[in-house]
């Protein structure tokens, strides 16, 4: 089992260091699965959010992507 969790972790930092977000790992009181995505628009960026929850652990992945210029 903890085999699994080092690998899920290794692979979210192989992910952020290639589409450079950052990385929140957080422990879980409780067994929880499941997943979550969100975004929120700003004037001229966007905030994406993605949260994986795998047992007792919580990735979070968050990055922004800007929207271009707007007047």
């Amino acid at each position: 089992m903890i085999y699994l969790l080092v690998f899920i972790l290794f692979v979210a930092f192989v992910v952020s260091h290639f589409y450079d977000c950052d990385i929140i790992v957080n422990p879980i009181k409780g067994i929880m699965f499941g997943a979550l995505y969100n975004d929120e628009d700003f004037d001229d960026e966007t905030d994406h959010t993605i949260q994986v929850l795998i047992l007792i652990i919580s990735f979070t992945f968050i990055w922004t992507t800007s929207n271009g210029s707007k007047k």
